[in-house]
C-alpha cells in the first residue's frame, strides 16, 4: 500500500498537513483527507498534483482553512 504524505499549497508554499493518507474525498467544503491512524482533515483546497507518494493540495483561497482532528 501507497501512502501519501499531503501538502497545501498557498502563495507559493507547500506545508505539510498530514503524513501516512490512504484516502481523499472531493466534499462541499474542498478535500478530506484521512490517514492510516484515524486523523481525518478538511482543506479549503482544489487537488494540484500528485508524484512520489506526495499529494499537493492548492488552497482555494489565500489562508486556505485546515479542519479536523489530529
Amino acid at each position: 500500500m501507497c501512502e501519501q504524505r499531503v501538502y497545501l499549497m498557498n502563495e507559493g508554499e507547500e506545508k505539510l498537513i498530514m503524513e501516512a493518507v490512504d484516502r481523499m474525498q472531493v466534499v462541499a467544503g474542498g478535500v478530506r483527507v484521512m490517514n492510516l491512524f484515524g486523523e481525518e482533515k478538511t482543506v479549503d483546497a482544489k487537488f494540484h498534483s500528485w508524484a512520489n507518494n506526495k499529494m499537493v493540495l492548492q488552497a482555494r483561497m489565500d489562508n486556505a482553512m485546515v479542519s479536523g482532528s489530529d
